[in-house]
């Protein structure tokens, strides 16, 4: 805005003979007018600002008329000016706020509680992992994504700087239809700020009988319009947060064994390894067995990604039983089972591990279909 008004180009001069009032008011600036169009600077090392008053549209197409105060001399001069100028005293407060709800970064955010009709999620970041409750890895990327979109979050409007007194007024009830706890660390390069807890409620209202949705904080006096298009990611479940894919981080390097079985041909293998890279034949027979085609299955079994946490709903009749995969650690832990279930006569595939869960086919697919896999 400033550079706009002090670089635009002054399309013409008038200079006023008579008296000073009287000849302002032909341009529109009137005293009783001139207070509701005028833009107010402060001029470092000068003691009055210098104030822009705007007047009415001029005849010379594109142009307005202005008057200029500078605060040292009464000027006798009228000024065209481009007409975009008007723009900045026509926009309403909002426009000039902070529009952005949270400040801080996604990287400072440690801890999450959503609560919404599917119930409550709780996570949880440790180091730079997160996690559900009882030590269940969380999936990083949804939550980083999750993250990345809450701190980015601005206000469509300030319906209100007074979130108590003005609730009634725009039909604000006591329940939120969504509420985020958020617990922030301070910010790295700040030696007195501390950790944070925010919560953000949102709440359906309405403004003219038009309905909104508004945004409340606990440390913020506002009450903010947000708009309903990105407000998806609060209707999320746990389901959502969980981690996609068979085994940690920290698991995937620590399988030692893998027992496979395969339902139709009823074979049954059993593969060790020392290193977690070179494997042998422990158990089965597989005439030309070939090292690398178990580490091969190895991978194709750490990339599998769940899309869905099935719960209760059953496994589709349709989808037959495939194989059972057993990985262990050196020790024989077991870290996690599969019971696969392949497409027979559809393109879907799905999985128990112990909970159903449907896979995504891309991410199965050259996954052994017997011990023939195994083999040069």
């Amino acid at each position: 805005m400033i550079t706009s008004v002090a670089g635009s180009n002054i399309t013409n001069t008038i200079t006023l003979d008579g008296e000073l009032e009287s000849e302002l008011a032909k341009f529109g600036r009137s005293k009783d007018k001139r207070e509701n169009r005028k833009l107010v600077f402060q001029i470092k090392g000068q003691a009055k600002p210098v104030t822009l008053f705007f007047g009415d549209e001029a005849a010379i197409q594109g142009n307005i008329y202005a008057y200029v105060d500078d605060g040292k001399s009464v000027s006798k001069q009228v000024y065209l000016v481009p007409d975009f100028v008007k723009n900045h005293f026509t926009r309403n407060p909002t426009y000039w706020r902070v529009k952005k709800l949270f400040h801080l970064s996604a990287s400072q955010v440690e801890g999450l509680r959503l609560e919404n009709v599917n119930g409550v999620t709780d996570l949880t970041k440790k180091g730079s992992d997160w996690f559900l409750p009882k030590g269940a890895p969380a999936d990083n990327e949804s939550i980083d994504t999750f993250t990345t979109g809450l701190v980015f979050m601005n206000a469509l409007d300030f319906a209100s700087d007074d979130k108590i007194k003005d609730r009634a007024k725009y039909k604000i009830g006591s329940k939120p239809k969504f509420k985020l706890t958020i617990k922030a660390a301070a910010p790295k390069d700040s030696k007195e700020a501390k950790p944070t807890t925010t919560v953000l409620e949102i709440y359906d209202g309405m403004v003219e009988k038009a309905p909104k949705l508004f945004a409340v904080l606990s440390d913020r006096n506002f009450i903010a319009e947000v708009d309903r298009s990105g407000i998806d990611k609060f209707a999320k479940n746990t389901a959502d947060f969980r981690y996609k894919y068979l085994l940690s981080a920290e698991q995937k390097t620590a399988v030692r064994k893998i027992n496979a079985t395969f339902t139709k041909s009823k074979t049954s293998v059993e593969f060790k390894s020392v290193d977690g890279i070179t494997w042998q034949l422990e158990k089965g027979a597989i005439a030309d067995f070939e090292p690398a085609k178990v580490q091969a299955a190895l991978t194709k079994l750490l990339q599998m990604k769940v899309t869905e946490y099935m719960g209760v709903k059953p496994i589709p009749s349709k989808a037959k039983e495939h194989s059972n995969w057993q990985l262990k650690d050196k020790d024989g832990k077991l870290l996690r089972s599969l019971v696969l279930f392949s497409p027979e006569t559809n393109d879907e595939y799905y999985g128990r591990i112990p909970e159903n869960v449907h896979f995504d086919k891309n991410t199965v697919m050259g996954l052994p279909l017997d011990i023939q896999g195994f083999k040069k």
